[in-house]
């Protein structure tokens, strides 16, 4: 079954995706929905998903539920789609609104894995098929005086790849901390956890979801207009240490250009020093919050380079009601 983050679509065109869609082992168990602990808005893509500790993300519901927050509103509307290799997509939508000290938050995400021939045991052509998996989510940020917010978000995640499907519920769970000592702030989750109510192939018993802990640290450099995110963490079914620095320079004019690398950088080496420096690398540009009329709309895009494996793009308009 494919795996649902970048290495996926390395693992998709190695060893080509028809096969791998109809692999419906206890590998299905292990992978299927992972997809969903990794950004398909922009900035957070162009910043390697290093945002435990940011505030206002529109990934909120599943990287931290603890950072949900409308960026000085009190509401705010996100769009936001993402293209991989191999004709793969995502689409997702979020929704957050304050209510006193209380933020709360909704997203819709959708995987498409596209159209496929189908093929029988012998290799025969068959009946074409398609896959896809989507994910409904809901969360709430409690705030406790001014340093302390903790969050914790629900859903339920559902797919289908040719005549099968699979059913999970799923949720999120992290705090963060106010540093105003040191111009920072440190958050601490749980991604993506969650038992599948029935699974693709329903052989044997519904497994766990993935899951991974996360801690993160935001900080705004004080001789440089940069915010820096830093992150760490581990998934547990695989035992794999997590790693993703981001940043984010404020140009003139409402303007910040992202950047960002995470541990995945190391599988898209090529051997020449020059392609390697830039594989793996998330970069972007968009609009910040600011005042007045049409400092509402903010446009974000960003691009991660997959080193032979091409790009995978961003894009994102978000609104303040």
């Amino acid at each position: 079954m494919i795996q649902r983050h970048d290495r996926h679509s390395l693992t998709l065109l190695r060893r080509g995706a028809a096969a791998l869609l109809m692999s419906l082992s206890s590998l299905v168990a292990q992978t299927s929905f992972d997809w969903l602990n990794y950004p398909v808005f922009s900035a957070d893509l162009a910043m390697a998903g290093a945002t435990v500790a940011l505030s206002g993300s529109p990934e909120a519901l599943t990287v931290n539920p603890a950072g949900l927050g409308a960026n000085g509103a009190g509401r705010q509307f996100w769009a936001g789609a993402r293209t991989y290799p191999a004709g793969i997509s995502q689409l997702a939508t979020a929704f957050v609104w304050k209510r006193g000290s209380q933020v709360w938050g909704g997203s819709v995400r959708s995987m498409v894995f596209g159209r496929f021939d189908g093929y029988d045991e012998d290799g025969l052509a068959g009946d074409a098929y398609s896959a896809s998996e989507t994910a409904l989510q809901l969360g709430v940020r409690q705030r406790f005086g001014k340093l302390l917010s903790l969050g914790v978000s629900a859903g339920i995640a559902a797919g289908n790849l040719a005549d099968r499907s699979a059913v999970a519920l799923l949720w999120s769970a992290g705090l963060q901390v106010q540093l105003p000592a040191v111009a920072a702030q440190i958050g601490l989750a749980v991604q993506n956890n969650g038992r599948y109510l029935w699974q693709y192939g329903n052989e044997g018993p519904a497994d766990g979801l993935p899951t991974r802990w996360m801690v993160g640290l935001s900080k705004g450099l004080a001789y440089l207009p940069l915010t820096l995110h830093l992150a760490a963490g581990r998934l547990f079914f695989t035992d794999e240490w997590l790693w993703r620095v981001g940043g984010e320079f404020r140009l003139g004019a409402g303007l910040a250009l992202r950047w960002g690398v995470d541990q995945d950088k190391a599988g898209y080496r090529r051997g020449s020093a020059e392609q390697d420096l830039l594989s793996g690398i998330s970069l972007g540009l968009g609009t910040l919050p600011g005042d007045g009329r049409w400092m509402r709309t903010q446009l974000d895009a960003g691009v991660k380079l997959l080193g032979p494996l091409g790009i995978t793009t961003a894009i994102a308009l978000s609104y303040r009601l």
